[in-house]
């Protein structure tokens, strides 16, 4: 992923073109005088106040010639190097460790039993919840409501015998 550039991707580009135009332009031309040269026709200033003023001289200077002469250019030159000393090596003993109190973890505590006789209800009622879908299976009319008992009764009886037997293996 490349990181944000504040003035875009292409920055660098624009701004080299810019430095070589603003290198290649010329410098910029001098300001030209307020007054059109002689043999040009005038249409101005000169046309309504100079009314057959021929004798008039105009003396006209030639521009100075100038030459531009580059700076001088910037050399470098480094200093003499500074021998400095190194500083001194100290020795520091590490500070001894820090003694934490860590408390004994509590004793690991098995659950108490469930109360005697507690899977033998537990069973009768799932065997009862059980054996009614059961027994609504089978007969028709007043004939499944009865099978339908009878698995309730069924289911009820059979779980509490797995229940009981539950009990005894916990010792009860």
């Amino acid at each position: 992923m490349r990181s944000a550039n504040f003035f875009g991707p292409h920055f660098p580009r624009i701004a080299l073109a810019v430095l070589i135009a603003a290198l290649a332009l010329p410098e910029a031309p001098a300001p030209a005088s307020a007054d059109p040269p002689d043999w040009a026709p005038a249409h101005g200033w000169r046309k309504k106040h100079h009314h057959g003023d021929e004798d008039e001289v105009v003396i006209v200077a030639p521009r100075p010639h100038v030459v531009i002469v580059p700076p001088p250019a910037a050399v470098y030159v480094a200093p003499p190097p500074v021998y400095m000393p190194p500083p001194p090596v100290v020795y520091m003993a590490p500070p001894p460790p820090r003694a934490v109190y860590v408390a004994p973890p509590p004793p690991l505590v098995a659950p108490p039993p469930p109360p005697c006789g507690s899977n033998a209800v537990a069973g009768t009622i799932l065997g009862a919840a059980g054996g009614g879908p059961i027994g609504s299976q089978f007969g028709k009319g007043s004939g499944k409501t009865a099978a339908t008992v009878g698995g309730v009764v069924g289911g009820a009886v059979v779980g509490h015998t797995v229940g009981e037997s539950m009990d005894r293996a916990n010792g009860c």
